[in-house]
């Protein structure tokens, strides 16, 4: 990254970043990468059953967020 450029980055959504020198933006790497999913109050078997494609599209998502660092 170049001093004054401007950057989009962000894990939750974009966010504009213009460092003041240059250097790089990275993650942290190795180790381990706990993954946590809520299912809301109302969340029996049923229900997961029902939804389980909606759940498995949010676990892929998660696995390709992490493989790419973000």
């Amino acid at each position: 990254m170049n001093a004054g450029g401007a950057y989009l980055v962000g894990e939750r959504g974009p966010e504009l970043f213009t460092p003041g020198q240059h250097g790089s933006i990275g993650a942290p790497t190795g180790g381990a990468v706990n993954i946590h999913f809520h299912l809301g109050g109302g969340a029996d078997a049923a229900a997961i059953a029902r939804h389980q494609g909606q759940i498995a599209a949010a676990v892929a998502r998660a696995v390709a967020y992490g493989r790419r660092n973000l």
